[in-house]
């Protein structure tokens, strides 16, 4: 029930932060994000289908780390995608951010 708890709370993060980035103007990361809360709602859907089946107790580890590594790759796209996206809007490329000052 921890995990279901957490996932929530990650759900309701993300719907949270959609809809401060759609008020701002920023309809990109307000799309990335809101697709993160939904990604996000299918591993929640399938532990709150475990709990309420009573199947919860006898979840295979396998099961759990697959779970594990599904949010962790999906949060891992998702920093990818909003830092491109962040970039992207301001203009900023990799080249101005090594250049040395010259004195």
């Amino acid at each position: 029930m921890i995990i279901l708890t957490i996932l929530i709370i990650a759900i309701a993060v993300a719907g949270l932060s959609a809809i401060y980035e759609f008020k701002h103007g920023n309809r990109p990361r307000a799309r990335i994000v809101a697709w993160a809360g939904v990604l996000l709602a299918l591993p929640a859907a399938w532990v709150l289908y475990r709990a309420t089946t009573g199947g919860l107790q006898e979840m295979p580890l396998l099961e759990i780390i697959a779970t594990a590594v599904y949010i962790f790759v999906l949060l891992v796209v998702v920093e990818t995608k909003l830092v491109l996206s962040e970039r992207k809007n301001t203009g900023v490329t990799s080249d101005e951010n090594t250049k040395k000052p010259r004195y």
